[in-house]
């Protein structure tokens, strides 16, 4: 796909932003879906206690930035040619952020996390 930008015909690209239980991984394809720059960095869990685990939002929100950096210089690619991003994510994670200074209030809770209270099964409540 090539798009018109300052009158030049650019070649566009598409980034796919993994970010799993222990790692972050960004990577770009061409638009014939070949993969031309990949990056990934490891992530910390933290276990403050029995069934507890933890991981530092901001070290994954600074893994993903690197990440991204990185693929696209491997990729010799810059931001103007990226037509759109897809993420994944750690499937029920948790994060709180203050609305106002948008840094997180406290560790995100994984997944893998033992802190979690009994949701009731809606499908099987009966009248």
């Amino acid at each position: 796909m090539f798009i018109l930008y300052n009158g030049l015909s650019m070649k566009k690209y598409f980034i796919s932003i993994d970010e799993g239980t222990t790692s972050t991984r960004s990577v770009i394809f061409n638009d014939d879906g070949k993969i031309v720059g990949i990056e990934s960095e490891r992530i910390n869990l933290y276990y403050p206690g029995n069934g507890l685990v933890e991981f530092n939002p901001l070290e994954i929100y600074n893994a993903v930035l690197r990440t991204l950096k990185k693929s696209m210089e491997n990729a010799g690619i810059d931001s103007s040619q990226i037509c759109s991003i897809g993420i994944t994510n750690q499937r029920e994670s948790i994060i709180i952020w203050n609305k106002r200074t948008g840094i997180p209030v406290y560790n995100g809770i994984s997944w893998q996390d033992k802190r979690k209270m009994d949701i009731p099964d809606f499908n099987n409540y009966k009248n």
